[in-house]
């Protein structure tokens, strides 16, 4: 069972299958080129890794003739393998800017709590009515309030 179509996957869904088939038949780098802008489209749609490799699949079959022998199939399957990684590129790159931003976000938090912990000053934070809602050792110290009061 298929699943829903997002918007503008019918179109996405034709273009994909538009350029496969220029790709297969030899455009080469200017249909991987206008893949990756494909897949560029599909994540900027909303669209996910799954929806675009159903995407892919359902234009594979739509571009592959009837009576195709077990060896053609595994031909076209391996050269349309390159423009589903074209497609699936920009996931690739938000995915990883996504794991470098995690990771510098991180740190910044270990070095805030570490600034944090071991300032000498009293620091602290309250809400909007004015409650203390965090309070570092020198503030335990010097108001005699555990940070829990």
């Amino acid at each position: 069972m298929k699943s829903p179509l997002h918007f503008g996957e019918p179109q996405l869904a034709k273009e994909h299958e538009m350029v496969l088939r220029d790709y297969l038949g030899g455009s080469g780098e200017a249909a991987l080129q206008r893949g990756f802008e494909l897949g560029r489209r599909a994540l900027a749609d909303g669209l996910g890794v799954l929806e675009v490799g159903r995407l892919h699949h359902e234009a594979l079959l739509g571009v592959s003739p009837p009576g195709l022998t077990r060896a053609g199939w595994v031909r076209t399957i391996m050269a349309a393998e390159r423009l589903l990684v074209e497609s699936l590129t920009p996931f690739e790159m938000t995915h990883r800017g996504f794991r470098e931003t995690n990771a510098a976000l991180r740190v910044s938090e270990e070095q805030y709590r570490e600034l944090f912990e071991n300032a000498n000053d009293i620091v602290f934070t309250i809400d909007f009515e004015g409650n203390f809602t965090s309070m570092n050792r020198a503030g335990e110290r010097l108001s005699g309030y555990q940070r829990h009061e």
